[in-house]
């Protein structure tokens, strides 16, 4: 299943740049988006929600030089869910 999606937050910790053996540049980096509001009560709440990205080629390489922990990015993109069933013996 694949959905588009559009996130702004703040890079979480250092990304990893790796080169594939193909020569393709894969990013990995975590993404925090921060949600405020405030209760029946007139409270402020706030809860933050994490992210685990992925990006490609010569995207991966230029947020990789552009962008380290705490920065804010805004990321669009497709998010796929993957299912993985063990194989029974």
């Amino acid at each position: 299943m694949k959905n588009r999606f559009e996130l702004i937050g703040r890079i979480v910790k250092d990304h990893e740049l790796k080169t594939l053996k193909s020569g393709d540049s894969v990013l990995n980096f975590s993404l925090a988006q921060n949600h405020s509001w405030k209760d029946k009560n007139r409270e402020k709440q706030e809860r933050a929600e994490y992210f685990d990205i992925s990006a490609f080629g010569k995207v991966a390489e230029i947020i990789a030089k552009y962008t380290g922990k705490g920065n804010r990015i805004a990321v669009a993109g497709i998010m796929e869910n993957n299912n993985f069933d063990k194989e029974k013996d």
